[in-house]
């Protein structure tokens, strides 16, 4: 008698350490990666490039830091996420940069295009944002078309000096 409630007890702690286990969220660190201007990456494994593209090969949760001109970010369907805060993709300064086919939520600015021209952001999902979806600043000659911009606290802000 005093085996089987031995194994019972046993069991119920190991029910209970399961049960804990399964309630506990993973916290997954914030990660800024970086497109150096020598189109080298920082930060991740999860992009690939293939000259002067980018593909994004699994989700990242943090941001993407551009310092490359002529280049395209392809996000294959993948998503760049935050916690309400950061920038998802920032363009800040750059030229001729194609961001398409990309899930960007949860961060403060989806993406940010400042002092930068002739760039194209196309068939992105920016949505859940705290901020703005895109971001225009002081910025020419830029095309943004046939993305899903909803639930941001602003869908596409322009602004200039």
């Amino acid at each position: 008698m005093k085996r089987l409630a031995s194994t019972f007890t046993l069991l119920l702690l190991l029910c209970s350490a399961l049960i804990l286990l399964s309630e506990t969220e993973t916290v997954r660190a914030s990660e800024t990666i970086y497109i150096r201007a020598d189109g080298s990456i920082e930060g991740t494994n999860k992009i690939q490039r293939d000259g002067n593209v980018y593909t994004l090969t699994g989700n990242i949760n943090g941001s993407i830091v551009v310092e490359r001109d002529n280049m395209t970010i392809d996000g294959n369907g993948y998503t760049l996420q935050g916690a309400e805060s950061g920038r998802g993709i920032d363009l800040s300064g750059r030229t001729n940069v194609t961001v398409r086919n990309m899930q960007i939520r949860n961060l403060f600015y989806g993406i940010v295009l400042s002092s930068s021209s002739n760039n194209s952001v196309s068939r992105n999902n920016i949505i859940a944002n705290a901020g703005d979806g895109i971001y225009l600043y002081s910025s020419s000659n830029n095309s943004i078309s046939e993305n899903n911009i909803a639930n941001n606290g602003n869908g596409i802000v322009l602004g200039s000096y």
